[in-house]
């Protein structure tokens, strides 16, 4: 036995969905590189405390002695937006965040993170909500003017 279905109007279905799909890639994307940017300033200002040439304490995110840390955050993103890396490519930069053998931690880029958290969180909430907000506007616009032409 075999059951058909049809969607009438699919193509107009497909195209909405994929329009859609599309804006919410895009809007996450965007949100996502905003965070990224959002943390890598954080980290940087976290990288700013000067040291007057003495180091940081243990646990302590480590006093700014030459800046070439802080000025080397970066942030790269994946081809499609929705992933991005905040770092540096720096060893030193990964010594202080984890400590060495010889050296006790100093981290900075998981502080950082802490701080710009609830923006990041937020700023991808908002930016989804918004593009479900305005599909549910696209929607009732549709159903009023269909709604309207029936009477």
């Amino acid at each position: 036995m075999t059951v058909r279905t049809s969607i009438l109007g699919r193509e107009r279905l497909g195209a909405a969905l994929r329009r859609t799909s599309g804006e919410v890639v895009g809007a996450a994307a965007r949100a996502v590189r905003a965070g990224a940017e959002d943390l890598r300033d954080t980290a940087r200002d976290v990288l700013d405390e000067p040291g007057g040439g003495r180091p940081s304490a243990p646990g302590e995110p480590p006093h700014r002695q030459t800046g070439q840390l802080r000025d080397s955050v970066f942030v790269r993103t994946s081809d499609d937006g929705l992933t991005a890396e905040v770092g540096t490519d720096l060893d030193h930069g990964a010594h202080l965040e984890f400590g060495t053998q010889d050296t006790p931690a100093r981290p900075w880029l998981l502080p950082a993170f802490e701080i710009a958290k609830p923006r990041i969180t937020k700023r991808i909430a908002r930016a989804l909500a918004d593009v479900r907000n305005r599909g549910s506007g696209i929607r009732a616009q549709r159903i009023a003017r269909s709604s309207n032409t029936d009477s």
